[in-house]
């Protein structure tokens, strides 16, 4: 822990990552809500932050970022953590791009906020866009605000830390310290953990927590409890029921008829003629292919059942072929996925057809299908929503000047080491692609002689 310099309390660390172990779970690296100078959420406003002598609980709870910037403007403490706190709510109203008075304290309407910001177009590095979020964190909790904050400087308890030293890997102590965090707080030793507990873990996470996934942060403490409850003898033999994610609808295949399964693995088997003259010509296909349609029609199978068909009832590829069961099954896909269009339904329907057409035989239902694909992959024009965000990071000027000067920079640093490497090689490939596309995007022709590649000769 770092000591008190002058009376002045240090900045905690900006930003800390994630492990990547812990990210392979949670689909990628987040960011930490935390600040080292906050032991507890329920700890009172630091000497700074206080803004008078009755301190902050005498007072209304603050609604909005705008009430937490003018209670400690009334304060004209210069002390180092105050005035940053006042900056880094400035600058947070500025990257949500909403006034303070709009910006709601409440954890839930906050977290929305916050993780929708790209700290690239808010011109701020990631390490920097960290400590904004950490400082904000640390006011709301001065402020009286009951946040769930990221982990505590004073630690695990005894019993806990004993359990954790325990455990086989980092990945595990890591994926679990939250939750040993939450229990030392409540005074919840080892032996005294239910569901219960991770029940109120989960509600602390939803309700009281800036975090940007709190499900997959609670469903990843639960696999890793599971999993010390099968490898740890000393751990607690107490193992906590994990509930399916309602995104992942996939029937175990064990549950389909044997003859389902043996009649897809003949399709998947298949091998044709490879010559391109023979009229049972069947172009070669990579294993990576036949594992992903193997994966698309467990899933129609598992919509078709979960569409109302008896699973006793799928005893071949026919049965997901005809047309009418077929539109059972997608129907219920676009139901899940709540959208009139959709890419992944477009695609088993021309999946359908081809074992329509080619390995069942039923023209009828091949005609069908082939027309409802047609109909799904009409996408709508203009960019997603998802893909505008990301593009976002460009209505900053310096990062669109940082892009342009991607590839000469990416070549300066080439020359400068002349042995080169396999990384380097590949880190100059991918800058030159980079600047053919902002030179000639597709679709556009070729490049001109004298425009940007000329730069990297």
């Amino acid at each position: 822990m770092e000591k008190e310099i002058d009376g002045q309390i240090p900045a905690p660390r900006a930003f800390q990552d994630e492990p990547p172990e812990m990210a392979a779970e949670l689909g990628q690296l987040e960011m930490r809500f935390d600040d080292a100078t906050s032991p507890s959420p329920h700890a009172g406003a630091s000497a700074g932050a206080r803004v008078d002598e009755a301190g902050p609980d005498l007072l209304p709870l603050p609604t909005n970022l705008g009430e937490i910037l003018a209670r400690l403007e009334a304060n004209p403490s210069r002390e180092r953590r105050h005035v940053e706190m006042k900056s880094a709510i400035r600058k947070m109203g500025e990257a949500i791009r909403r006034p303070l008075q709009q910006i709601p304290t409440d954890p839930r309407l906050l977290r929305d906020l916050v993780c929708a910001v790209t700290p690239a177009a808010a011109g701020l590095s990631r390490a920097r866009w960290g400590r904004l979020r950490s400082l904000v964190s640390a006011s709301l909790r001065d402020m009286g605000c009951d946040l769930q904050p990221g982990r505590d400087i004073a630690g695990h308890s005894q019993a806990w830390k004993a359990l954790a030293n325990s455990l086989p890997n980092r990945a595990q102590r890591l994926g679990l310290s939250r939750f040993m965090s939450f229990c030392t707080r409540l005074g919840i030793e080892p032996d005294q953990v239910t569901e219960t507990t991770f029940e109120g873990f989960e509600e602390a996470l939803q309700r009281r927590s800036l975090f940007n996934k709190p499900d997959a942060l609670h469903r990843t403490a639960i696999r890793h409890w599971n999993r010390a409850v099968k490898d740890v003898p000393a751990w607690p033999p107490i193992e906590v029921r994990l509930v399916p994610h309602p995104r992942y609808y996939s029937l175990d295949w064990d549950a389909f008829p044997a003859s389902f399964r043996a009649d897809l693995e003949a399709f998947l088997a298949q091998k044709g003629s490879e010559d391109a003259f023979d009229e049972k010509y069947v172009r070669a296909v990579r294993p990576a292919t036949i594992e992903l349609r193997r994966r698309q029609l467990r899933q129609l199978a598992s919509l078709l059942v979960l569409g109302g068909l008896p699973i006793v009832k799928i005893t071949s590829l026919a049965v997901l072929a005809n047309a009418a069961n077929a539109t059972i099954a997608l129907k219920h896909q676009l139901s899940r996925k709540d959208s009139a269009n959709c890419v992944t339904a477009s695609q088993h329907a021309w999946l359908l057809k081809i074992i329509a057409e080619h390995w069942v035989g039923d023209l009828d239902s091949a005609k069908r299908l082939a027309e409802i694909a047609k109909r799904l992959g009409d996408r709508p024009k203009g960019m997603t929503e998802r893909n505008r965000q990301r593009l976002r990071q460009f209505d900053h000027k310096p990062n669109v000047q940082a892009l342009l000067q991607l590839t000469r920079r990416v070549f300066s640093d080439a020359r400068r080491d002349k042995l080169g490497t396999i990384a380097e090689a590949r880190r100059v490939m991918l800058a030159l692609a980079i600047d053919i596309l902002i030179v000639a995007p597709r679709g556009t022709g070729v490049p001109r002689a004298g425009d940007s590649l000329s730069r990297c000769a």
